[in-house]
This record gives structure tokens, C-alpha cells and sequence, in this order.
């Protein structure tokens, strides 16, 4: 190769891997926020590829058997943020179908693109072209629940396809009845507070009446509705009555707690401390990191290495489970058997390909669909009606 090629190879080199570098995150006012939701992504990654590495040295296992509960933290902030954004746009039906729309087109590709790859998986096995040590996930009876966002209602049978979109089913019932929730919850501090205790003394009641009468798999059941309908209800709360939280604490203050809180919360995390404490400290840790967003008080979590890769929350958390099927799963058992090394070795291969799969979805697909959904939803949705149309079309 002459020398007048090297630098055109180079900079062909550099274009190709700024592609896969994080994506801008446009939204810089909620810094703390977004760092949080990529731990939080982070932390149910590493929960589930723990247990693929517990099975191998299985004195890991107790240190991340709490890392559920960061799922709770993303219905704590997506109420803050749905509250946020939406509190005064759904005024009609109009809107709140626009609403519904643009929610579905953030949750939805994704969700449905997993399904079918899962679902391609099942009929393989179906067709006994392929073997599999849990046929059960790959359920068609559940198919039709997953494909329409209602499994975890208590309408699915147990962890199917891409067992981790149940939060996305659960989150979707949170945004259908967002304006009754929101309708609720804004009031004063106090009749708010109390609007708020009675939304999820509710839920629970719901929920146990619902397993009473239709009793289900008691790992995967309609409670999954219930905790994420009170942690979205929670942040709706935080959010409606943001400016009496900043008016407790000043800059110094709200910097050690805040910081304080997040170790606290890792800390119960990994160490099993009571469920009571360890939720407890996970909506105490987005409460604290939502008001120092709204002080300014830059946090641990707003760090770089945290934001930057914040936009790729969602897909980090669909595609981890992919990468986990395949590269995991099938390709590194195959190729090189079952050892403690090799183990090791498939799941940081596997964060890798997490990573890169998760840029080049969010890229490729996400995104670009997100747009197009997005126009013609507007289109759908807010565009004016009874216009006179021009003759002949």
C-alpha cells in the first residue's frame, strides 16, 4: 500500500469506529438521572450474566440476587420523566392517543424485534432442528400476550421469549393509566401524599383478589403491575412536588446525601440487605439524584463514563439477553466446552457484544424508527381536521 493511501485508510478506520461510539444524549439538564439509568441497566445485565457465572463459581451468586430492584429505579424515573414531559399535553383524547403512540414507538421496535428472534429460535425447536436445555421459554401460547404488551398482566404463563420485556409490559400499563394517576396525584403535598398511599394500598388489593381468584405461576403473575404502577406512581409524586424537596436541602448537603444514598443502595444491593431497606434506598437514591438535576448539583453518577452511554439504556437492557442466548449460551459451549475459563470468557466476550449490538440497534433501527413513528403520529394524531380538501384529491 503507497503512503498517500495511509492516512485515507485511517481516517476510513476512525469513521468506521466513531459509529460505534455512545450517541449524544440531546437531554444534558438531567445528568444525574441518566447516569442512574445506565447503572441500573448495567447492574440487571450483570444480575443475569451472574447466573451463568454462579453456575461455575458459585460463590458470586449472593452478590447480585438483589439487582432486580434496579428495575424498580427505571418505574421511579419514568414517572418523573412522563410527568415531566406529559403532566400538561394530554388534554383530549387526541393527545393521550398521540401519547400512547409515541410511548409504543420508544418500547415497541425493540420489544417486537426480540420477540421474533426468540420466537424464530422456538420454531426450530418446535421443528426438531434444534435442541435446547429450556424449551419452555419458547411457549407459543404466550406468544400472542408478548406480541401485544399485556404478559405480565397476568395473561402470560411464565418467563417466555425475552423474558426481561415483562418491565415493558408492566410499563405500558403505567402509561395507560398515566392521567388517572396523574389526576389523582396532583394535589396538595399532603392530599397528594394520601392519593398516593391509596394508589398502591389499590394495587395491592387488585392484585391479591386477581391471585386469589385466578391463582398463576407465582414467580410471574400480575404483581409485576403492581410494583411498577407504584414506583411510577412514586415518581410522578417526586416530580409534581419538586420545588418543596429543593427547598430542604442546599448544595453541599444534597451532594453528600445524594452520593451517600447511591453507596448505601449498591451496598444493600450486593450484600442482601432486607428488601424493605434496599428498595427503600432505591427510590430514596432517585429522589435525591432527581433534585440535585434540578439544583444543578452535579452527582457521581453524572460522571462521563455513566452519560454518555445513557441513550443506550433501553437497548442495553432488550439486547443483553440476545447476546447472552447466543454468544453465551450456544457459540462458547460449542466451541470450547464448559470450563470456569471459558465461562468467564463468553460473558465479557458477551458485555462486548452487548455493547456493540446495542449501538449499532440503537443507530440502525431504533432511532431511525423512533422518527418515522414519530411524524406519523403526529400527522395521525395532532394534525388539524375539517380541512376543506383541494378538488380532485
Amino acid at each position: 500500500m503507497s503512503d498517500a493511501r495511509v492516512p485515507h485508510v485511517w481516517r476510513a478506520l476512525l469513521s468506521c469506529l466513531s459509529w460505534f461510539a455512545p450517541p449524544v444524549n440531546p437531554h444534558q439538564n438531567y445528568r444525574n438521572l441518566d447516569g442512574l439509568r445506565l447503572i441500573a441497566s448495567v447492574g440487571i445485565v450483570l444480575f443475569h450474566y451472574n447466573i451463568y457465572l454462579a453456575d461455575a463459581i458459585p460463590y458470586t451468586r449472593p452478590y447480585t440476587q438483589q439487582f432486580p430492584y434496579f428495575v424498580d429505579l427505571f418505574f421511579v424515573i419514568s414517572g418523573i420523566v412522563i410527568a415531566m414531559v406529559y403532566a400538561d399535553g394530554i388534554g383530549d383524547v387526541r393527545r393521550y392517543g398521540n401519547f400512547l403512540s409515541l410511548r409504543l414507538a420508544r418500547l415497541y421496535p425493540l420489544h417486537l424485534v426480540t420477540l421474533l428472534f426468540y420466537a424464530a429460535i422456538g420454531w426450530l425447536v418446535l421443528r426438531g432442528m434444534l435442541t435446547v436445555l429450556n424449551a419452555d421459554r419458547y411457549d407459543f401460547h404466550d406468544f400472542l400476550p408478548n406480541l401485544l404488551l399485556v404478559h405480565a398482566w397476568g395473561l402470560g404463563d411464565g418467563f417466555t421469549f425475552n423474558y426481561v420485556s415483562w418491565s415493558v409490559s408492566a410499563e405500558f400499563f403505567c402509561y395507560l393509566t398515566f392521567p388517572a394517576i396523574l389526576w389523582l396525584v396532583r394535589r396538595p403535598l399532603w392530599a397528594s401524599a394520601a392519593a398516593l398511599l391509596c394508589i398502591v394500598a389499590l394495587a395491592e388489593l387488585v392484585t391479591a383478589l386477581i391471585l386469589d381468584a385466578f391463582p398463576a405461576n407465582p414467580d410471574y403473575n400480575v404483581s409485576f403491575v403492581r410494583d411498577a404502577v407504584a414506583g411510577f406512581s412514586v415518581g410522578i409524586f417526586i416530580y409534581l412536588h419538586r420545588a418543596r424537596w429543593a427547598r430542604m436541602f442546599g448544595g453541599p448537603m444534597l451532594k453528600l446525601c445524594g452520593n451517600g444514598v447511591f453507596f448505601a443502595m449498591l451496598a444493600s444491593l450486593s450484600l442482601g440487605g432486607p428488601v424493605w431497606l434496599s428498595l427503600g434506598l432505591v427510590y430514596f437514591a432517585v429522589f435525591l439524584h432527581f433534585i440535585a438535576d434540578e439544583a444543578g448539583v452535579p452527582l457521581i453518577s453524572s460522571w462521563r463514563v455513566f452519560t454518555d452511554g445513557s441513550e443506550l439504556t433501553y437497548s442495553i437492557y432488550m439486547l443483553h439477553t440476545v447476546v447472552a442466548t447466543v454468544v453465551v449460551s450456544f457459540v462458547f459451549p460449542r466451541l470450547f466446552g464448559h470450563s470456569e475459563g471459558v465461562v468467564v470468557a463468553s460473558l465479557v466476550v458477551g458485555l462486548a457484544c452487548t455493547y456493540v449490538l446495542a449501538v449499532a440497534m440503537f443507530r440502525g433501527f431504533e432511532n431511525p424508527v423512533r422518527r418515522r413513528w414519530r411524524k406519523v403520529s403526529d400527522r395521525l394524531f395532532l394534525a388539524p381536521r375539517g380541512l376543506a380538501k383541494a378538488p380532485g384529491k
